[in-house]
């Protein structure tokens, strides 16, 4: 996923920033929503995948946020 999503990069760079923001959130979406599938199938007796999620949704938030006073600024 990283290499798919370094390669893709420069692309995205030269687009807007509107672009670049939802480009860095579906990363983190796709990556931390991978993880918490992989961590709810192989640790059975564990609720580690809810921590996951807890903080994918967090980082989702502030990431948006962060992003949309960065362009508000501009």
């Amino acid at each position: 996923m990283l290499v798919i999503f370094l390669c893709t990069l420069p692309f995205v760079i030269t687009k807007d920033t509107n672009v670049m923001k939802w480009y860095w959130i579906l990363h983190l979406i796709l990556l931390l929503g991978f993880q918490s599938i992989l961590e709810w199938k192989y640790l059975k007796n564990s609720k580690q995948y809810v921590t996951t999620l807890i903080f994918l949704m967090l980082s989702v938030v502030i990431m948006y946020n962060t992003f949309s006073s960065i362009i508000g600024l501009e």
